[in-house]
């Protein structure tokens, strides 16, 4: 079994009250602590095919709704 890399650098960032109480309601809701909930966010940002975070199916299929609504 390969051992996943050791994590030795840390990030940090402020959020206001009602902003960490969001994040704490929806780490709780996937049965995690906030700090695996934002790892796991970020690292599925930088992961995403197109660094933006929604694969290019998804932003082909968001270009023909926004051309379609034009059109109508």
């Amino acid at each position: 079994m390969v051992k996943p890399p050791l994590r030795t650098k840390s990030l940090g960032t402020k959020v206001s009250d009602g902003e960490y109480a969001r994040l704490e309601a929806l780490a709780s809701a996937r049965g995690q602590i906030i700090s695996e909930l934002v790892r796991a966010v970020l690292l599925e940002e930088i992961a995403a095919p197109n660094g933006h975070g929604h694969t290019t199916a998804e932003q082909t299929l968001l270009a023909e709704v926004v051309g379609l609504r034009t059109i109508c």
